[in-house]
């Protein structure tokens, strides 16, 4: 049979990538938050990020940094579950679509 609703497939797939694009990211912020408190020791690569000196520079203490790590790594898991199940969801409603026209077809009455 013919694949029928090619774009919607493509959007589905979309979605889980973007998903994945955001977990990747999102994590990859939360442990620069993290670092951004000193308790990762990143040796050289320390001095060059902009966030441990932003945390100082504001005046606020350790725990905001963790705060902000918390609150991104929690938004991009969720943010990733609710796209991936978006585009798993639109595979499965076009699954049931195209095995249903399969059962209509073969149901017909030959004459």
């Amino acid at each position: 049979m013919e694949i029928k609703y090619l774009f919607l497939r493509a959007i589905a797939v979309l979605f889980e990538i973007v998903g994945w694009l955001i977990l990747i990211l999102g994590m990859l912020s939360t442990l620069l938050f993290v670092a951004s408190t000193g308790a990762i020791d990143l040796g050289a690569l320390a001095g060059r990020l902009p966030l441990g000196l932003f945390w100082q520079q504001l005046g606020l203490p350790k725990v905001s940094a963790w705060a902000a790590a918390g609150v991104t790594g929690l938004t991009s898991l969720l943010s990733f579950l609710i796209l991936c199940a978006i585009g798993e969801v639109t595979l499965l409603l076009l699954d049931i679509e195209e095995k249903t026209s399969e059962t209509a077809h073969f149901l017909q009455p030959r004459t």
